[in-house]
């Protein structure tokens, strides 16, 4: 016979999935109304959840609810986390930032002790108790109570403010301890050893904090070089460390994927951070290193392009099919491009042309190759620079290896190519004269790029 607490569980579950929709619109309300209270520069983002049936069956047996309460509705009811919320800031003295900015806003206080507001009035917060709390593992939390007044009923939420180095703390010290349920004889050293990882990472914060203080405003980073390697070796190695520990996890044994974490520490550097502002450099660092760390990579199964690959753009075209043909085929290839997406969530047919337009814009300065062949007719000029980019993809794909993109050979291809089209433009007197001798033009480039890789 089933025990009576289990039908109880059941229930409350059944209750929680019907009323879902409802909570998915409350918690919508409560991320944009509270991010239009907080200085954005500041409150970077709000993360919301909406608790999950196994985590609401965990919680009423951790919790004994199924004693404290009678009915579903009374548990759900007295569910203080039913909707979760996270304000995101960069650093750990912002906490106190974001949370003072909130109390100075909830300032009206009701008969049950909880705090609203002139403008929104059905938000309600708990100003009361001391903020930040304790909790069990002794390090401090921003964690406030409050619910959403629909006007027949209260739906309850909890608010966090979390530094980007206590988020990424936080989600390790879940996983590890929180979540372990297993009986370890060595606790007390993982204990320690997390509490080091903790002092380490709040060391982390206050570094990263004087870096962003000491670059003011008027200090230009992407003008910068050494700003710039320190940003893309932070970035590579942000890259490297969480991907290679998700992919030997994967499949069981280690690959070494630090040329690869240069690629992409280079390429997003270039694409995300190179033009911004220093403060919002550093919060993309951060951003990253939290997304890269939450995010499940799938290493086994093959990557799905959203639409067809077209360009009009010759070096696009060869070597956006080259690559498209390798992704699920070579592994190295293929790793590469699980791991760009995974740090470019969204579409991954418009990432990749993105990465197509970097690539490209590493192999072929855009400022000084159109003006290549100015002697030649503005047709014939243009004509000819296409073909020369074809050729060179061309070189590019016959190599078929992945150290085509290594940023130890990026260079080498670069004045390669420029010293080709430099010889070119003292031969070439018109694109019909260019076509004649193609054949034998393609053969030198080619030979030219294989002596890099011999």
């Amino acid at each position: 016979m089933k025990l009576e607490l289990f039908d109880k569980i059941d229930a409350t579950i059944t209750l929680l999935e019907r009323n879902r929709e409802e909570y998915q619109v409350i918690r919508k309300e409560l991320k944009y109304t509270l991010l239009s209270i907080l200085d954005r520069e500041i409150a970077m983002d709000i993360t919301t959840r909406i608790k999950e049936s196994d985590s609401l069956k965990e919680k009423i047996i951790r919790n004994q609810y199924y004693l404290r309460y009678d009915t579903p509705e009374d548990i759900l009811a007295n569910l203080s986390d039913l909707i979760g919320l996270k304000i995101d800031c960069r650093f750990i003295d912002e906490e106190f930032k974001v949370y003072r900015e909130l109390k100075e806003y909830f300032t009206i206080e009701k008969e049950d002790g909880f705090s609203t507001c002139e403008k929104f009035p059905h938000i309600a917060l708990d100003m009361v108790p001391h903020q930040p709390q304790s909790q069990k593992n002794g390090f401090a939390i921003y964690r406030i109570d409050g619910y959403y007044d629909t006007g027949t009923h209260k739906v309850n939420f909890e608010l966090q403010i979390k530094s980007l180095v206590n988020s990424f703390w936080g989600d390790i010290e879940h996983k590890l301890v929180y979540k372990n349920t297993n009986y370890m004889a060595y606790d007390y050293v993982m204990k320690d050893l997390l509490s080091s990882i903790k002092a380490n990472l709040t060391i982390v914060d206050r570094q990263l904090h004087i870096i962003h203080d000491a670059m003011g405003s008027d200090y230009n980073v992407s003008t910068s070089f050494m700003n710039r390697i320190s940003f893309e070796d932070l970035i590579s190695k942000a890259i490297n460390d969480l991907c290679a520990e998700k992919l030997r996890k994967a499949i069981g044994f280690s690959i070494d994927i630090r040329d690869t974490s240069n690629i992409l520490g280079q390429y997003i550097f270039k694409k995300n951070i190179q033009h911004s502002k220093d403060d919002a450099q550093i919060v993309s660092l951060l951003q990253l290193f939290s997304r890269l760390n939450n995010e499940e990579i799938d290493f086994e199964h093959s990557i799905e392009m959203e639409s067809c690959f077209v360009s009009e753009d010759p070096f696009h075209e060869v070597l956006g099919n080259y690559l498209l043909g390798k992704m699920n085929i070579d592994y190295e290839w293929f790793v590469f491009f699980r791991i760009l997406f995974a740090i470019e969530p969204g579409n991954n047919a418009e990432d990749f042309k993105l990465f197509l337009n970097v690539l490209k814009s590493s192999f072929v300065k855009e400022e000084t190759f159109e003006n290549r062949f100015s002697k030649l007719s503005l047709e014939d000029a243009e004509r000819t620079r296409s073909d020369c980019l074809e050729l060179f993809a061309q070189g590019l794909c016959i190599l078929n290896t992945i150290r085509i993109v290594h940023n130890s050979k990026m260079e080498d291809l670069n004045k390669c190519f420029s010293s080709f089209l430099d010889e070119l433009e003292e031969r070439v007197i018109s694109y019909k004269d260019f076509e004649h001798y193609r054949d034998g033009y393609r053969d030198e480039l080619h030979s030219m790029i294989k002596d890099i890789f011999s």
